[in-house]
């Protein structure tokens, strides 16, 4: 079977999967997340504040200053944590 061969040694990958409705799922995960108290934000960050190694607070496009306890940095290609902590970027693995 190709699943032993593939779990085995040298390989060693894991054959168990989930296959799930991604829409569904991520519904549910934002339900969740907003009963626990997560605030969403549906806006563009265009500051980050930080006070020596930790963020303060984020400043958006529309002048909304938040603060919170935690952030998520989702800006993607613009790093923007990565840049206001002056973190270099680390190329790995082989080249494509």
């Amino acid at each position: 079977q190709i699943y032993n061969f593939l779990s085995n040694w040298p390989l060693g990958f894991e054959t168990l999967t989930y296959h799930v409705d991604r829409a569904k799922l991520d519904q549910n995960l934002f339900e969740i997340a907003q009963k626990m108290g997560v605030m969403f934000v549906w806006e563009r960050v265009s500051t980050v504040e930080r006070e020596q190694d930790r963020v303060t607070a984020c400043q958006t496009t529309s002048g909304q200053r938040i603060t919170a306890s935690w952030f998520i940095d989702a800006s993607g290609r613009a790093k923007l944590f990565s840049k206001t902590f002056s973190i270099e970027k680390s190329e790995y693995g082989r080249q494509k």
